[in-house]
């Protein structure tokens, strides 16, 4: 059973939810884009998304601020 943790609506058909989850006794978090069309109310996962162990969100935090303050890429790190 996951938890919904948060959602960031993308557009009116498209949005990412952040949920934490287990599986097989392992924590994870789960950042996936969910979809509906616009016959259907409800929202449904894509193939789109990343599933991640909780202790490489910080690590997660750290590039999405540097995304988001427009920061250049430092020298010798990864895309």
């Amino acid at each position: 059973m996951s938890k919904l943790l948060g959602v960031v609506d993308k557009n009116s058909r498209e949005r990412i939810e952040v949920r934490s989850a287990e599986y097989q006794g392992h924590p994870y978090v789960d950042i996936r884009t969910y979809w509906r069309s616009g016959e259907d109310e409800d929202w449904k996962p894509s193939k789109k998304g990343v599933t991640l162990k909780p202790a490489l969100v910080g690590d997660l935090i750290v590039v999405l601020r540097k995304a988001e303050d427009g920061k250049e890429r430092q020298k010798g790190g990864t895309p």
